[in-house]
């Protein structure tokens, strides 16, 4: 495994994966353990899903063993804004409000990217309902790049977690939509 394999880009990674250079596990491994190392500085992820990550990565794996490619994302770890639903994984809003609030199916952005075999590895930190500033429930992000200055706002899960795990995040969300029943699960209510 290549030292600086936290700076490929989403496509090399996919693409590596899918010549089988390495496994989706091993990318999964290795991006958990730079996080396990870099999470205490950061606090990029409120929630890091290592067990769950590893098991989607083995069955990823053995998809492609079998031959079966799911596209670009297949095998590929990404992280999700804390204010889009992944079931069974709290979705704060970085709000304390919304602590408990863990919602039983996914939001239909994180169903379309599992479905075509995306890997999420966490819930990434963001400031108080996407508008404020963070919650004094949660400790504020770290910056990688200079230290006693945090991220910014709105877009800190887009920077700050890719620099813990190496990974430009995917964690944006749906764009725009006209038809709401599309949207499920990403802008959840500010109320449990």
């Amino acid at each position: 495994m290549r030292a600086d394999l936290h700076y490929l880009s989403l496509l090399d990674v996919s693409e590596r994966i899918r010549r089988r250079d390495f496994s989706s596990v091993e990318i999964v491994s290795a991006l958990l353990a730079r996080i396990a190392a870099f999470e205490p500085m950061l606090n990029g992820f409120l929630h890091v899903m290592g067990d769950t990550a590893l098991a989607d990565a083995m069955r990823a794996d053995a998809e492609l063993g079998r031959g079966q490619w799911r596209g670009p994302m297949h095998g590929v770890p990404i992280g999700i804004k804390d204010l889009i639903d992944v079931a069974g994984v709290p979705t704060t809003s970085g709000t304390e409000i919304m602590k408990d609030r863990v919602p039983a199916a996914d939001a239909t952005i994180v169903g379309r990217l599992k479905r075509a075999g995306a890997i999420v590895i966490g819930k990434t930190h963001m400031t108080e309902a996407a508008t404020l500033d963070h919650h004094p429930m949660y400790q504020r992000p770290g910056n990688p790049w200079k230290s006693g200055f945090w991220t910014g706002r709105l877009s800190e899960s887009d920077r700050l977690p890719h620099r813990a795990s190496g990974f430009g995040s995917v964690s944006r969300g749906p764009a725009p939509q006209r038809d709401r029943r599309r949207r499920r699960g990403a802008r959840p209510k500010l109320n449990p």
